[in-house]
């Protein structure tokens, strides 16, 4: 839904910009933000609203989205729209508007962002804690709109695409991820780089999630329901990713569903009640809220400077910068992983590309694929785009000698272009020769 509100916004201007392709997501973000403050007024105490309202504002991972040309803030605006309908339901199970919304908001956010599927489970289990039995009807309904409408999108999807897979992260990186939704902290992510100062919030807000979470379990009993709510929409999507990393690591099956933290944008106005409403707790008179205030607003503040200007790895600059330029007609270009062919055509349709691999192909099959391409090219091109290390990179290095990378002073890294020189290269030569004698 997201690529066919950008189509049509684009063809709205004779020329769209940089500015007016980020714009939507901006915009999305003030009436995100818009939404919330009316959430709020309905469901928590005031007293609990500005530090709800400070950690939802400000949080790192939303204000890095509504910078970009991407869907995640399309997705926070439906998940505030959602808790806002779960809330007046639970509160008065007869109100048509909010149990429409229950039902169909999810059906919409599905097609914005898949893994919203994840923050809708977690309302899910909330109604078994609440033993909110009509709500619970509600949203497995929603389940079952959801079934209709995607089952045979979904097969299709799965049929023709040569490989479909989430972009996983270091299963350590999920406690990353609660920081960045409980404190508002920018965690990591798998295509930017985290300066000094950003870890040093990291550890701060790493102290202030653990000192939050001693407090709900000691105070358990005496916290709202919307307190308990938050938590357990937050907490869930996580569990959840770590769960099937877990069984992906113990049963070698393929079930991980471990990713960057922006696919659980939808459980961000949950985190945000749950902080705002626990601080509420913590801090009972008003001078410790002031201060206590005063000091999450600072944090926030030098969080998001520093998010207005994290460094991008872009493969935009890496293409059209480094690759453009050195290209020859003829060379042999490989793409790893095959999805990043897509990427590549974009910003170079002049490269033709020989050939693109999915990374999870064996040592034996990479070798020989890439044999096959040598045999008739004196230069060869290898894109990586995504994670640190490449077994690709490493056969073709054992195959044509070390290849030249596009970063100076770092060899491998999440995004490079290598270069090979097969007329020239020693190791490829004598390979021939060995199999030739064999």
């Amino acid at each position: 839904m997201y690529f066919g509100l950008m189509k049509w916004w684009c063809g709205l201007w004779s020329i769209p910009s940089e500015l007016l392709l980020r714009l939507p997501s901006f915009i999305f973000w003030l009436l995100s933000v818009a939404a919330f403050v009316m959430l709020l007024r309905k469901s928590i105490r005031p007293t609990a609203m500005p530090f709800a309202f400070l950690f939802f504002a400000l949080n790192g991972l939303a204000l890095r989205q509504a910078s970009e040309a991407r869907m995640y803030t399309i997705t926070l605006f439906l998940a505030v729209c959602y808790l806002a309908a779960y809330f007046a339901t639970i509160r008065a199970p007869n109100l048509s508007l909010p149990r429409l919304g229950v039902i169909f908001i999810p059906v919409v956010a599905f097609w914005v962002s898949s893994t919203f599927i994840l923050t809708v489970i977690s309302f899910a289990c909330d109604t078994l804690r609440r033993r909110e039995w009509r709500a619970l009807r509600y949203v497995a309904m929603s389940f079952l709109v959801l079934a209709c409408t995607a089952l045979v999108p979904l097969f299709v999807h799965t049929t023709v695409r040569e490989r479909s897979e989430i972009a996983h992260v270091p299963p350590m990186v999920l406690f990353l991820h609660l920081i960045t939704y409980v404190t508002g902290i920018v965690g990591w992510e798998d295509y930017y780089r985290l300066p000094v100062t950003a870890w040093v919030l990291q550890i701060i807000g790493g102290c202030f999630t653990v000192i939050l979470i001693i407090n709900l379990v000691r105070r358990w009993k005496n916290v709202s329901e919307e307190t308990k709510t938050g938590f357990v929409v937050t907490i869930l999507p996580l569990s959840m990713m770590f769960v099937s990393w877990a069984l992906e690591k113990g049963l070698s099956v393929g079930t991980a569903l471990h990713g960057p933290a922006r696919y659980l944008i939808g459980s961000l106005p949950a985190a945000a009640v749950f902080t705002g409403s626990l601080c509420d707790v913590i801090w009972q008179t008003p001078r410790q809220r002031l201060r206590a205030a005063a000091s999450m607003a600072i944090v926030l503040i030098i969080n998001a400077f520093i998010v207005a200007r994290l460094s991008l790895e872009s493969p935009r600059e890496l293409l059209t910068r480094y690759l453009a330029p050195r290209y020859r007609s003829g060379d042999c270009v490989v793409v790893v992983p095959d999805q990043a062919k897509e990427v590549v055509k974009m910003y170079v349709p002049q490269v033709d590309i020989r050939e693109s691999f999915p990374r999870n192909l064996s040592e034996d099959e990479l070798r020989d694929r890439l044999e096959k391409l040598a045999a008739d090219a004196d230069r060869m091109w290898l894109i990586w785009i995504h994670g640190k290390k490449s077994r690709a990179v490493a056969v073709a290095d054992e195959l044509f000698g070390k290849g030249k990378s596009s970063s100076v002073h770092h060899y491998l890294g999440e995004r490079r272009v290598f270069f090979y020189d097969l007329a020239t290269s020693h190791v490829l030569h004598r390979s021939k020769r060995e199999r030739m004698s064999e």
